[in-house]
């Protein structure tokens, strides 16, 4: 739980994940309940970073991505893939959706270089600053994971 606690309260990371109610980064503990998973992957034997999967249904999960900044970039994509395919051969999970705050285009841009598509907008559902932002709602079934290049 350190690691997950030092990827997330990250100078570089905590701004993009926080929102107005979140705790300041020396207060934040992550979450442990059962029907959440951190994964995280590795690349030449260092952990990237961290991606945490909650359910919304059985066959429905969503992932928060929080990635170390040295690995910005081809190795997160390729993280992220597996991880979409670890979630389809370990649970029951048949499509993975995101939620990205309008003004982080970055994470958009990185959800869909790995693989997932747009599907809609949540109006007004992102507190950050004192401002209330859209958020992107994008997706990916289980077909387009397996469809994803492989290493």
């Amino acid at each position: 739980m350190e690691f997950i606690r030092e990827v997330m309260t990250h100078p570089r990371v905590w701004p993009h994940i926080s929102d107005d109610n979140s705790p300041w980064p020396d207060a934040f503990e992550p979450i442990v309940h059962p029907g959440l998973y951190y994964l995280a992957p590795e690349c030449d034997g260092e952990r990237v970073g961290v991606f945490l999967y909650h359910s919304h249904s059985a066959v429905l999960w969503e992932v928060h991505t929080c990635i170390l900044p040295k690995f910005w970039g081809e190795p997160a994509t390729q993280a992220a893939r597996d991880g979409l395919r670890w979630m389809l051969d370990n649970t029951k999970c048949r499509k993975v959706i995101t939620h990205v705050p309008k003004p982080n285009v970055p994470a958009r841009r990185f959800a869909m270089r790995v693989g997932m598509w747009s599907e809609g907008i949540n109006r007004k559902s992102f507190l950050k600053d004192g401002v209330l932002h859209d958020q992107f709602i994008l997706g990916i079934t289980e077909d387009e994971i397996q469809c994803l290049p492989q290493p």
